[in-house]
């Protein structure tokens, strides 16, 4: 549980790692609380991904840039606005939505963070 923040990734892999030390990789909901659990998961002596692989959601434009870059859950933002939008506009105009649920496929950028060199 976290609030989306470095901090609170930093406090949730340390609360992991010490209940399930033989966890060798995280998938966290976000890139930020990813970067706070690398910096951590590091201070607590392991080595990404050799000993921890780490996958966050959301590719900021940092992703890239973290030490080891982060691989990372891409979601198309622009397609999640039109999907709404359209879905928006059919319930006001009382049109018979196509679906109650739409599924955009999110895109896997793998990097640095969780391939074993």
């Amino acid at each position: 549980n976290g609030d989306w923040t470095p901090r609170s990734g930093e406090r949730c892999i340390r609360m992991l790692l010490e209940w399930h030390p033989e966890m060798d990789a995280v998938f966290i909901c976000n890139d930020q609380m990813a970067l706070g659990a690398m910096k951590v998961a590091r201070q607590m002596g392991r080595q990404i991904p050799n000993d921890l692989a780490v996958v966050g959601f959301d590719d900021i434009p940092e992703s890239p840039y973290f030490s080891p870059s982060l691989t990372t859950m891409r979601q198309d933002v622009a397609e999640m606005g039109r999907q709404s939008v359209k879905q928006l506009l059919a319930l006001l105009n009382e049109e018979k939505l196509e679906s109650g649920c739409v599924v955009l496929q999110p895109d896997l950028i793998v990097r640095q963070s969780s391939v074993m060199e």
